[in-house]
């Protein structure tokens, strides 16, 4: 896979022919960005050393974010000597600047190793004070920290301060993204209940189409949906199911999407509904024994204890390897 500087969290911008990218007006993140990943993915020595005029541009520019992207440009091109010396530059020309708040957050919170969740708390509290929000443009550092002093709470068992500080961060654009590990992790060890308050927040969020939950909501609904059809919140999940079914066709291809799905509508009496989720399901991804053994009494059910239950499989199986 070829090396891009996306990877290594440039903010970027567009090539104009022989035009220095930092000397360019009106030019946008994204611009820059695509032109420098164009670059970078080139590999060849005219693109380098097209990188290298670039960096330098970028280096003697008055903007943090610009010699920023130079010294990841030169660090990307073997340079560390370069990229060091802009580093350093950078942190004593702007000790207050955002770099200086993503090495301060890095090394005193989120790759600290030995911090109790009341530490941490206090760690945060004078990160704060010392980069308050207010005055930068991008502040998903706050919530990822906040994220991760939860995950500390989790970890001593302390579920009710984790949920209380995640809270906070409702209404930070990354909410969904720095919640994603956590509800993933609690899954993992089997305390999905602990994530309801999350999942419910995140599946409010995803209303708003160009909300980062709206991204997030298909990787967590299955797990948001297992949740409530335990708690018996059955009309609930058919709710859910059918809303983001409808926003993607996607959606009950995954096990874990269509089970919780399926078990909801036959608990209403929507046998026919809950057969063709699992027909779906197996004509998609193949025959497994735990949905075979799901879909079984519902077939059973719809054909009057009559009809070929190892012929459908068959037939559904066939169906499977042609699409695939």
């Amino acid at each position: 896979m070829k090396r891009t500087l996306l990877a290594l969290a440039l903010l970027s911008l567009s090539l104009t022919a022989n035009a220095q990218l930092a000397k360019q007006k009106n030019i946008t993140h994204e611009e820059i960005s695509n032109s420098i990943n164009e670059l970078a993915q080139k590999g060849d020595e005219a693109s380098k050393k097209q990188l290298a005029i670039e960096a330098k541009a970028f280096a003697e520019s008055n903007n943090e974010k610009y010699m920023d992207i130079a010294s990841k440009i030169y660090s990307f091109l073997g340079n560390k000597s370069e990229a060091d010396k802009i580093s350093k530059t950078i942190l004593k020309k702007y000790p207050k600047g955002a770099v200086a708040r993503s090495n301060a957050f890095d090394e005193k919170l989120l790759k600290a190793t030995d911090l109790t969740g009341a530490k941490a708390e206090q760690v945060y509290k004078t990160l704060v004070k010392d980069f308050p929000e207010k005055n930068f443009e991008t502040n998903d550092i706050y919530a990822k920290a906040v994220a991760a002093i939860a995950t500390i709470y989790l970890d001593e068992n302390n579920a009710t301060k984790a949920i209380s500080l995640l809270d906070q961060i409702k209404t930070n654009p990354s909410y969904a993204k720095s919640v994603f590990p956590i509800v993933m992790k609690l899954s993992e060890q089997g305390k999905e209940q602990v994530a309801l308050p999350i999942l419910e927040e995140v599946y409010k969020q995803s209303q708003n189409k160009d909300s980062e939950s709206a991204r997030y909501i298909f990787s967590l609904a299955p797990i948001y949906t297992k949740v409530l059809l335990e708690n018996g919140n059955t009309q609930k999940v058919i709710d859910i199911t059918d809303d983001l079914s409808k926003k993607s066709p996607y959606f009950l291809t995954q096990k874990s999407a269509a089970l919780p799905a399926s078990q909801a509508y036959a608990k209403v009496g929507r046998d026919l509904d809950a057969f063709l989720t699992l027909n779906n399901l197996l004509e998609s991804n193949g025959i497994s024994e735990d949905v075979v053994s799901y879909i079984k009494p519902l077939y059973v059910k719809i054909n009057n204890q009559k009809g070929d239950f190892k012929g459908y499989l068959d037939n559904t199986e066939s169906k499977f390897k042609k699409s695939s």
